[in-house]
């Protein structure tokens, strides 16, 4: 057998969050405002062994989130002006058998505002494995385990993948609780999707500039909405993200 054609995959990121009121805002910030934009640059390059059964993907990622504000009392504004993501993502897919395969992601990264030089508080640290069923062509499930320093604590969560389509131009891609996408493509190049996304990490920021011995930033964006792709040529396409 001939091994796929694999290629590598580029995706260069603009996200825009407009200005919002706190929702419980401190003595002085009823009008205080806070506006979040961010640019994410990743880059993915698999690699195919066994004629197909097992895929390595490498990932780099970074991402760079800008805030501004208004509102707030003359000289109060936050001292935080943008943090930083850089990670590295080793992902395995493996066919344990015709029924059963592997899934396993390993990260390690740094979250901080650079301002400083880095410490080990600026790393973190994500694995996910999961073992999942194939049940038809059209569905398969899976159950697994997450641990994450990106959210503070390091705690183990339980993870769940599910994978349906209807065979033809409908798919529901699951992996709670991190991301669910329902995509449907009325032509080869059109794809209608509503999504679902948790993304964030713990932040490490310069103790001189926040003036506390060890200051942290836990930031962390929940977004569902609408979603459309749309292939431009072979190699590329333009997605647009809406929502809440």
């Amino acid at each position: 057998h001939n091994a796929p054609t694999v290629y590598a995959q580029i995706s260069v990121t603009q996200g825009f969050f407009p200005y919002q009121n706190f929702s419980k805002p401190a003595a002085g910030l009823n009008n205080a405002k806070i506006q979040s934009k961010a640019v994410t640059i990743s880059a993915a390059f698999p690699l195919i062994f066994s004629e197909g059964r097992t895929v390595l993907i490498n990932q780099v990622y970074y991402q760079r989130r800008d805030f501004s504000y208004k509102g707030f009392p003359v000289g109060g504004n936050p001292s935080i002006n943008d943090i930083h993501d850089l990670n590295y993502t080793l992902t395995l897919q493996h066919g344990l058998s015709e029924k059963w395969a592997l899934l396993a992601v390993v990260t390690p990264g740094l979250a901080s505002d650079f301002e400083a030089s880095l410490s080990a508080d600026d790393f973190n640290f994500q694995a996910v494995t999961a073992f999942i069923r194939q049940f038809s062509p059209k569905f398969s499930f899976g159950f697994g385990a997450v641990y994450s320093t990106q959210f503070g604590k390091p705690i183990p969560l339980p993870v769940l993948a599910i994978n349906w389509n209807n065979g033809k131009n409908l798919r529901w891609d699951t992996i709670l609780p991190v991301s669910s996408e329902l995509w449907y493509a009325p032509t080869p190049k059109l794809d209608l999707g509503l999504t679902l996304g948790l993304n964030g990490n713990n932040y490490h920021g310069d103790p001189t500039l926040y003036g506390v011995a060890d200051p942290q930033l836990r930031y962390a964006v929940l977004t569902v909405g609408p979603s459309v792709s749309y292939k431009l040529f072979k190699l590329l396409s333009l997605k647009v993200d809406g929502g809440l």
